[in-house]
């Protein structure tokens, strides 16, 4: 047997229940309901009409079958194609079913969507060129470090474009230290 471990729960409706039970004793009772629970975790709700089969499940003898078992599956069940299922059992479990396979179809759904959204949030968040820059690139350094190495080296600017005199192109610390001096 197969358990339907994605219908784990089974409605009961009491009042119904005692309404159509109230003349079995308890044994018969708890017997109907064994039953019942079998057949919901069996596949498509059904359970063979096979005695063994059903002796075996639920834990009973020949004797108890033929006193208890028997009668109850023909009292409360149909047979059909050599598998009895329980009318309105059925259609609890069918409508069941459609909810749950409503809600995974949900689920996946959103799940999907989601993956999809967070598909396009890292796309348009990420830049293929400044991580390909950034790769080769040390990033603990100051970015002004760049700058102030061209004028670490010298270099303090362009020279004047029309004399191309570049004696006034100094480091700027430079310049305030000559102001300074007369």
């Amino acid at each position: 047997m197969a358990p339907n471990n994605k219908l784990p729960f089974m409605p009961l409706w009491v009042s119904d229940f005692e309404l159509d039970t109230h003349h079995l004793s308890f044994e018969e009772r708890g017997a109907y309901l064994s039953i019942l629970m079998l057949m919901w975790r069996s596949p498509e709700c059904t359970i063979p009409a096979e005695p063994d089969w059903i002796m075996r499940r639920l834990r009973c003898d020949e004797a108890m079958f033929l006193r208890l078992i028997k009668p109850i599956l023909d009292e409360f069940c149909i047979l059909l194609r050599g598998r009895y299922y329980q009318k309105r059992l059925k259609a609890e479990w069918l409508e069941a079913k459609e909810k749950y396979q409503a809600r995974k179809q949900r689920s996946e759904k959103a799940h999907a969507a989601k993956a999809l959204k967070n598909k396009k949030t890292a796309l348009a968040t990420s830049n293929p060129l400044a991580e390909r820059k950034h790769a080769s690139h040390n990033h603990n350094h100051n970015h002004m470090d760049s700058e102030l190495s061209n004028y670490e080296m010298g270099d303090y600017g362009t020279a004047d474009p029309q004399t191309g005199d570049n004696s006034d192109n100094v480091h700027p610390l430079e310049a305030v230290r000559r102001r300074k001096t007369p």
